[in-house]
């Protein structure tokens, strides 16, 4: 949770750069666990992308339940370390490419405080992180798909022309 599975991420987009798609901007997109995937590989020191969506993505490996007692080691002091590398939050200000943020105000896979925690550390870092939060939507935004996706085109649009 968190670890490999970004460096698996980060993998196959050096690997479509390897195959000849290098001049083509590479964009990371998830939702719920995928987001926080997202966020987690837009922080790595070598990230291959021109810029991130999370949808609804999760903010913390806490807030997935069941998947917290296999995500971190036993040891405490071990388990600390994880949970800094782990974090989204305390990785956001070293993300260097824009990114956009869709959430539902309802939403338990995490907070609106932790989202806007995000991107304002995104921000003072000087990086661009635009954010919406659907006050009324949960997890799946089902309500505002069309706004969704009208916002999803635009930022892919801002990347491709930059």
């Amino acid at each position: 949770y968190g670890r490999a599975d970004v460096w698996d991420v980060i993998a196959c987009a050096e690997d479509w750069q390897e195959q000849g798609n290098s001049n083509r901007p590479v964009v990371v997109v998830g939702f719920s666990y995928g987001g926080l995937l997202t966020l987690l590989s837009m922080a790595m020191a070598k990230a291959p992308w021109s810029g991130g969506i999370s949808l609804w993505g999760v903010t913390a490996i806490e807030h997935m339940g069941l998947h917290v007692a296999r995500a971190y080691p036993k040891a405490s002091a071990q388990k600390r370390l994880a949970e800094q590398e782990r974090s989204p939050i305390e990785k956001a200000s070293r993300i260097r490419v824009p990114l956009l943020v869709l959430h539902g105000g309802r939403d338990t896979g995490s907070t609106n405080e932790e989202v806007v925690l995000i991107q304002q550390r995104m921000e003072a870092s000087g990086t661009p992180c635009k954010l919406i939060i659907y006050d009324d939507d949960t997890h799946g935004l089902r309500r505002h798909r069309r706004e969704m996706f009208e916002e999803i085109f635009r930022f892919l649009d801002t990347i491709a022309t930059t």
